[in-house]
């Protein structure tokens, strides 16, 4: 089995973060590529996850002749070693990040972190078995473009920040592994509550509603609910509302006040508190530092 062929990838880059460059242990490089390779044949990568991380179009991968398509917004973790292609992009041009990093399956120093963390992140990833697609998150695409902008940057505090965003990288996967295992053993009561609520995501609804639709009593309603998305139902629903709000702060020109009565905010000023309670900033410096290019 041959490495990926990395000269068909350059051409093609549009940012290259060689980030074994910067002696942070086990990581090796992040990549946006825009538009996505036309295709990479059978490769492998030697000790290293790769995780692709599709922004626009869908994708299609062989995993060691597993058909797999990722769909925009989708995330597909590759273990070490693994024999994966990937054909043509389908429906036009694609955008993507690309993510190599080692973590040995006996390591229990990953990234320098301390033993227990080190163990907890590594057992996640190994827990994905030959490969497996996750959706994506708001917080993950901006971390991503976070590292790779702060690589090309000439501040003392790069190093540290690149560790710190990585880090950061790290806890926000492991969630959304740990959640994507949750929603595979959950039962058919509180998916369907879960399928509801996203279904309309501008409403918001009270905890006595979803338990009926639940049909479930109340007190055991919450403590189930909790138990298999670790939030409470207006916890929930608040997170949901805010990551929706950071899409359209990230994609659109909306004011914060329209987006804020567009979900359901009961003002734009709750709408500010709210958001700055879970981001650490308000709408406008959310925009302000994370705002993509408006096509």
């Amino acid at each position: 089995m041959t490495p990926a062929p990395t000269v068909d990838i350059n051409q093609r880059l549009r940012k290259l973060a060689n980030l074994h460059t910067l002696n942070i242990p086990d990581l090796f490089q992040l990549g946006r590529l825009s538009p996505v390779p036309n295709g990479l044949k059978e490769h492998t990568h030697a000790g290293m996850f790769e995780i692709c991380y599709h922004l626009e179009s869908s994708q299609v991968y062989e995993l060691q002749g597993r058909r797999c398509e990722v769909q925009s917004g989708d995330m597909l973790i590759i273990p070490p070693g693994l024999p994966h292609s990937m054909e043509r992009p389908a429906g036009g041009p694609s955008m993507m990040y690309y993510f190599l990093f080692c973590c040995p399956s006996n390591t229990s120093t990953f990234m320098g972190l301390e033993t227990p963390l080190s163990n907890y992140i590594r057992d996640s990833l190994y827990s994905i078995g030959e490969g497996r697609i996750f959706q994506g998150s708001g917080a993950i695409r901006a971390l991503l473009e976070q590292i790779i902008q702060m690589y090309f940057s000439d501040s003392p505090f790069r190093l540290l920040r690149i560790r710190y965003l990585t880090v950061e990288f790290f806890y926000h996967l492991v969630r959304q592994i740990e959640r994507d295992e949750r929603s595979a053993q959950m039962p058919e009561d509180i998916r369907d509550v879960l399928e509801y609520v996203e279904s309309l995501p501008t409403r918001h609804f009270s905890s006595e509603e979803l338990a009926l639709r639940a049909d479930l009593p109340l007190p055991v309603f919450q403590r189930k609910f909790k138990a298999y998305t670790g939030f409470t139902p207006n916890i929930y629903m608040v997170r949901r509302k805010i990551q929706l709000s950071q899409e359209l702060l990230r994609g659109t020109f909306m004011p914060a006040t329209e987006i804020a009565s567009k979900l359901g905010f009961s003002s734009s000023q709750h709408f500010s508190t709210m958001f700055k309670r879970f981001c650490g900033l308000t709408p406008n410096e959310y925009r302000k530092q994370y705002q993509e290019p408006i096509k």
